[in-house]
């Protein structure tokens, strides 16, 4: 708990040194015309001070405490305390409590024994997903269900009993689940926001005196819809309820996912700061996402690759454009059907030359052109094939980034309706000038004495006779490092967290990590996850693994039954144990 202000403090107890002189000279008085001094006299003045001045002492001074009780797990600069005043980490788990089903209390997803379980992998928290249909039926706002309070009093006990904190988080909100940008309603209705806020002050109210809840964690994932200021707001309205009837529990407030509108950086990530000291703030990671959910059936991922793996590579530091293979060959202008065209060889001979992308050129198009099924083909000092660097059929989740020398001029992304062995590809329209999409999915080391050669399908749609539709490889000179997939990699990512938690004073939590079942087979996927928990571990980074028990990234799958204790990943297991060991 914080100190009092040293100008209230001296106050206090002058006030208390006046009233405590004032008792002594009435009991002086009353001795000199009382003889003998009655016991009873005795005996009431002791009292007095036995009892007055505590609670004149707790009325004064404790007013100025911003947490009541020393029971609860709560900020201490970047650290959080445990109820005994000693440093913790918080290490552990999701239950995903499938909250994607329409079953309002999911019996199946896990029983007591689970808690027992995560304990004896050495964890010490859970973070616990909440669908706010759990408690709160949309034609009932503000009345909360008695099943799904008493289906949170259970697992509360569960979780006194055996040791482990419990994070609750609202992963479904009224308005919808925020992470595939579906879930508008919230950020539309201020109905909702109201709803949500009001949900979390029941829960406050509810649990205000129960210190196996670790925190709060105000809402999952959060996709805005025009910018990243919605949720800094909801997040302060939310944070305001809640401390009108609990000011014992920690506050965990996770930086937005994206937004439908102009997208930003801080700096940090687009970490940001409420008015609250007890307040822990957390960020997911599932870097690099095309590995980490490679093949995700909700998603069009397909094959990520593997980890570690030294070629694919991200840049620390600045890089800057040099070269390109300029003289590659051009679509013809008019209307033309998919056409390939095969590049020539880019043979890297100069120091300068450090990094290379693949670039879909689409200069004064006015119209339309397509480019799909691409890739770009490295070779040796001889001019022997060595490897394909990349293979793209471009999907909807890659990382495009369309330029024209004129703002405003044009427009460069992903479309699913035109393609060439398939309904998608990069389309770039209406651009009068010098324009391309950089597939930032593709970047590669460029290799001294090695060539280059990127290849392709275009198809035009009335290109006029100065348009030029190209395939070509962009060379960049990086003033800095270029990383592989490794762990000095992940640890780069890292880097705005961990400089927002040292700038601003503040304990950090990585609320999810994690990576799909076909991570395992054969792709790194155990390695990938060793190395976040030494990192975790190594800066002190409060965490949770996604997730305890689901089909793509459970410790335990069976999705929508009950645990098979047949079903999990001992691997995963046996490495929690190990590295979380006391």
């Amino acid at each position: 708990m914080k100190r009092p202000e040293s100008f209230r403090t001296f106050f206090c107890l002058l006030v208390l040194k006046i009233l405590v002189i004032a008792r002594i000279r009435t009991f002086a008085l009353i001795n000199t015309h009382t003889k003998p001094y009655s016991m009873t006299l005795w005996t009431t003045h002791f009292l007095w001070f036995t009892i007055q001045i505590p609670i004149f002492l707790s009325t004064l001074l404790g007013s100025s405490q911003p947490y009541q009780s020393s029971d609860f797990v709560h900020a201490d600069g970047k650290k959080l305390i445990d109820s005994t005043g000693t440093e913790i980490l918080l290490k552990g788990v999701s239950f995903g409590n499938d909250v994607w089903n329409k079953k309002e209390i999911p019996d199946s997803h896990h029983e007591e024994i689970d808690f027992e379980r995560v304990r004896a992998m050495n964890m010490n928290a859970v973070r616990f997903y909440i669908n706010y249909k759990t408690l709160e039926d949309d034609n009932k706002p503000y009345t909360y269900k008695n099943s799904g309070w008493q289906w949170l009093d259970k697992n509360i006990a569960w979780a006194r009993k055996y040791g482990v904190y419990l994070i609750l988080n609202m992963h479904v909100p009224p308005g919808g689940f925020q992470s595939n940008g579906k879930g508008t309603a919230l950020w539309k209705s201020k109905k909702n926001q109201k709803r949500l806020a009001l949900l979390w002050k029941a829960i406050a109210e509810r649990y205000k005196d129960e210190p196996v809840i670790a925190g709060y964690d105000l809402l999952n994932e959060p996709y805005v819809t025009k910018s990243y200021e919605q949720w800094t707001l909801l997040a302060k309205y939310i944070a305001k309820n809640i401390r009108t009837v609990d000011k014992n529990h920690l506050l965990i407030v996770e930086k937005p996912l994206a937004t439908h509108g102009p997208d930003s950086n801080n700096g940090y990530n687009n970490m940001f700061l409420i008015n609250d000291t007890n307040t822990m703030y957390t960020f997911h990671f599932y870097d690099p996402i095309e590995y980490t959910h490679q093949f995700a059936s909700w998603s069009n991922f397909g094959e990520g690759g593997g980890y570690p793996d030294s070629d694919n590579v991200v840049v620390s530091g600045k890089w800057k454009w040099y070269t390109a293979t300029l003289e590659n060959p051009v679509l013809p202008t008019g209307t033309t059907d998919w056409t390939y065209l095969e590049g020539k060889k880019y043979k890297v001979e100069n120091e300068d030359i450090h990094l290379g992308t693949l670039a879909l050129v689409g200069s004064g198009i006015k119209n339309s052109v397509y480019f799909d099924d691409l890739e770009i083909i490295e070779y040796d000092e001889t001019g022997t094939y060595v490897r394909t660097v990349a293979e793209i059929n471009p999907v909807a989740d890659d990382y495009y980034y369309f330029w024209s020398e004129k703002e405003g001029d044009g427009k460069g992304a992903f479309t699913s309706s035109v393609g060439h062995n398939d309904r998608s590809s990069i389309v770039i329209r209406g651009t009068k000038g010098d324009a391309n999409v950089n597939v930032r999915k593709v970047m590669f080391r460029a290799k001294q004495g090695y060539s280059y050669q990127a290849n392709g399908w275009v198809k035009g749609d009335d290109l006029p006779e100065e348009a030029k539709a190209l395939i070509r490889v962009d060379f960049y000179n990086v003033d800095g490092k270029i990383l592989g997939r490794n762990k000095e990699y992940l640890k780069y990512l890292l880097q705005p967290y961990l400089k927002f938690r040292d700038d601003y004073n503040v304990p950090i939590y990585l609320g999810e990590y994690g990576v799909i079942r076909t991570c395992f087979d054969n792709r790194g996927g155990l390695e990938w996850v060793r190395d976040m928990v030494d990192l975790s571990l190594e800066h002190k980074i409060h965490s949770t693994y996604h997730a305890y028990h689901e089909d793509h990234f459970g410790i335990y799958y069976g999705y929508g039954e009950k645990i098979n204790p047949e079903k999990k990943r001992t691997e995963l297991i046996e490495l929690f144990t190990q590295k979380f060991e006391p």
